[in-house]
């Protein structure tokens, strides 16, 4: 091991790109408009901003209202390792994610 940490946590919550597709389906109640957004929360509660809204979408008060079309939630953590042979110098070390959802050059 170097003097360098072995893990870390990524600093905030992106927040979801993607409306979610809303389907009502099997009710039989009054007629009712509905919009739906969605959020990302860490294991420790911290909550990203909503997701844009789905389209208006239209059915019953007592349906079952299926939402699709998610995205999939971003990494909240990471692996360090020391450089690999290409290395360019001391002092480096590889960063590795699950995903690069959010993530911004």
């Amino acid at each position: 091991m170097g003097p360098y940490p072995s893990g870390g946590y990524v600093l905030g919550v992106t927040p979801p790109v993607a409306a979610p597709t809303v389907t009502p389906s099997g009710g039989v109640g009054s007629t009712v408009t509905r919009v739906y957004v969605y959020t990302f929360v860490t294991p420790w509660g911290v909550e990203s901003a909503p997701s844009p809204a789905s389209a208006e979408t239209t059915g019953k008060d007592d349906d079952t209202w299926a939402l699709s079309a998610l995205d999939t939630a971003p990494p909240h953590s990471v692996t360090v390792s020391n450089g690999v042979k290409d290395t360019p110098s001391a002092g480096y070390v590889t960063i590795t994610l699950n995903s690069v959802f959010g993530l911004r050059a």
